[in-house]
């Protein structure tokens, strides 16, 4: 009788201490502060946060700031539903709805630690990093800045929606939004992508498909790729379609346009090795381009291009051009070779 009274208040004292830790753990500052200190590195400048909410089927997050040097975050409120509970089961998240609203990334590219930018990864996955786990539905409104100068910066104002997206699914992503900064006038370019992932139930890879650009009444560029992330290979295949005097138009002020007519394509294969080498090669075809001062006429330029990227920094391009004008042909060959901080410059042709 002893013994089992015994193990009755072990066992009830475990029950309640339990219970008094779950109901601490459940208390707005508690789990603010476990935010904090959770999300606190070497990296970081500032963690703030004025509320956070975490209960068995939902969570939410309001005000949480982050800044390291030249980088904030600002996460607006963030909000999901689904059975949070079954994570500490071991069965993973799966969330029915993600949404994430009035979020805001700055990055500025003056700041001296710009060429290493650490803290963008982590900063970009407390809004995005959800989208990596089983997600029915997806919604994200907010914005990212750009700033590459003390007048010039580039704001994209997004909204981004998904759906089915997790492991052993073909989930999508769809993204509307207004891109400010390229423009002289300062007036923003509408731009559309969408996405498909397709990623297997074992995690050894995942195949995404991205199509879209900048669109408006004419298409100045529009983008397919297609790509592959195993775990020592990235592979990315795609083409550029450019309509080059629509996107002077973007580019340029109308009385200053240089080419009346033309169109490009630009056709590439990138593979990036665990070794950390990259290796990019295409071609480039532009056709029918016609000045719009004089009206000098170049039928077809080709040029198969070659770049490699190196471990250390050093860049190898090789850009054979051929030009081709009313059956006459004419070649150059622009070699490049250059060293981080240090760029020599040769050219043969």
């Amino acid at each position: 009788g002893s013994v089992w009274r015994w193990v009755l208040r072990v066992v009830a004292g475990l029950v309640i201490l339990s219970l008094i830790v779950v109901l601490v753990l459940a208390l707005p500052p508690v789990q603010r502060w476990c935010v904090v200190t959770l999300l606190e590195s070497p990296e970081l400048d500032r963690v703030t946060v004025e509320r956070v909410r975490v209960r068995p089927d939902s969570f939410a997050v309001e005000g949480l700031v982050i800044e390291a040097d030249g980088m904030r975050m600002e996460s607006g409120r963030l909000n999901g539903h689904g059975p949070l509970w079954k994570a500490i089961l071991g069965r993973g998240v799966h969330l029915a709805d993600y949404t994430a609203e009035g979020w805001r990334i700055r990055l500025d590219l003056r700041s001296r630690d710009a060429e290493e930018p650490r803290a963008v990864p982590a900063l970009a996955g407390l809004v995005f990093g959800p989208l990596a786990l089983d997600v029915e539905k997806a919604e994200l409104v907010g914005q990212i800045e750009v700033v590459i100068g003390d007048d010039r910066a580039f704001i994209l104002d997004a909204s981004v929606r998904g759906g089915n997206l997790g492991r052993g699914r073909t989930g999508w992503l769809e993204v509307d939004g207004d891109l400010i900064g390229l423009r002289p006038d300062g007036a923003a370019s509408p731009v559309q992508f969408r996405s498909e992932l397709i990623r297997p139930a074992t995690d050894a890879y995942l195949e995404a498909s991205l199509t879209g650009g900048l669109v408006g009444e004419r298409t100045p560029c529009f983008l397919t790729v297609r790509s592959r992330i195993e775990p020592a290979m990235l592979t990315v295949e795609g083409v550029i379609d450019l309509d080059l005097p629509a996107l002077e138009d973007v580019l340029r002020e109308h009385d200053a346009h240089v080419l009346a007519s033309g169109s490009a394509e630009l056709h590439f294969l990138s593979t990036s090795s665990a070794s950390g080498e990259t290796m990019v090669e295409g071609e480039l075809l532009a056709t029918d381009l016609v000045s719009a001062r004089n009206g000098y006429r170049i039928d077809r330029i080709t040029s198969p291009w070659r770049a490699v990227l190196n471990p250390g920094q050093n860049l190898l391009l090789r850009l054979p051009l051929e030009a081709e004008r009313q059956g006459f042909v004419s070649d150059l060959l622009v070699a490049v070779s250059a060293v981080a901080d240090e760029p020599i410059w040769r050219m043969e042709g």
